[in-house]
């Protein structure tokens, strides 16, 4: 019997791990998402890409470009096949630690709620039509994504198309999968690793009650999973 996926989160959560030694911080977040054989999986790429899939992302252009809070950047829909989830990480150093997530979840949370400029979809519709013949060129990689489509049920055609229906998103397609998919910055499971003594205070203040965790328990908790 398959597993169920877990339910989105409706609210907020904030973990806070407390490293005392670190100089910057790492955030991450994210939510529930889409399985691999939604049919809405392509789509979802494409505006992600958009998103934070690439260098020229809207992430790294509003985060390190512009305001040059972070080196990198990301967002990605990790799609599996009773379901996955959409996570966006970066990095920063500690003082701007607050400034950094409030922007994360600001992009985020803007580009979910408009239609992608056709200008940025084209672009990276182009860069995912390019990228993915060197993607599978090489024995590994071509084995590697075949059997992702047979895990998955996916169909043979599923390589043979795949730039094709790249090409056939739509601004409205990936309109309606962001706001579908991404989640809203109010609904969100968060997880922030850095020195607690210096950002407790203003990342509750900003964001409301938070958990926080010693990094040792963490490994705790892992070497007990194991």
């Amino acid at each position: 019997m398959r597993a169920a996926p877990p339910s989105r989160l409706t609210a907020r959560r904030v973990l806070l791990v407390d490293k005392p030694d670190a100089t910057q911080t790492q955030i991450r977040l994210g939510n529930v998402a889409i399985a691999r054989n939604d049919p809405a999986y392509v789509p979802a790429v494409v505006a992600n890409t958009i998103l934070g899939g690439g260098f020229t992302s809207q992430l790294i252009e509003e985060l390190r470009i512009k305001r040059s809070l972070t080196y990198s950047a990301w967002s990605m829909f990790a799609a599996r096949l009773a379901g996955g989830d959409f996570r966006l990480g970066t990095f920063t150093k500690t003082p701007t630690t607050t400034e950094t997530l409030a922007l994360a979840l600001s992009v985020e949370g803007e580009f979910r709620s408009h239609a992608p400029a056709r200008e940025r979809l084209a672009k990276a519709k182009t860069y995912l039509r390019g990228q993915f013949p060197l993607r599978i060129e090489s024995p590994d990689a071509l084995a590697a994504r075949l059997a992702e489509a047979e895990f998955n049920a996916l169909g043979p055609e599923e390589l043979a198309t795949y730039r094709a229906r790249v090409a056939a998103v739509t601004p409205e397609q990936a309109a309606e999968v962001a706001g579908k998919l991404m989640p809203p910055p109010e609904a969100v499971a968060i997880v922030v690793v850095g020195k607690a003594a210096d950002i407790h205070d203003a990342l509750a203040a900003r964001f409301g009650p938070l958990e926080t965790m010693a990094a040792r328990d963490c490994e705790k908790l892992s070497a007990a999973k194991r």
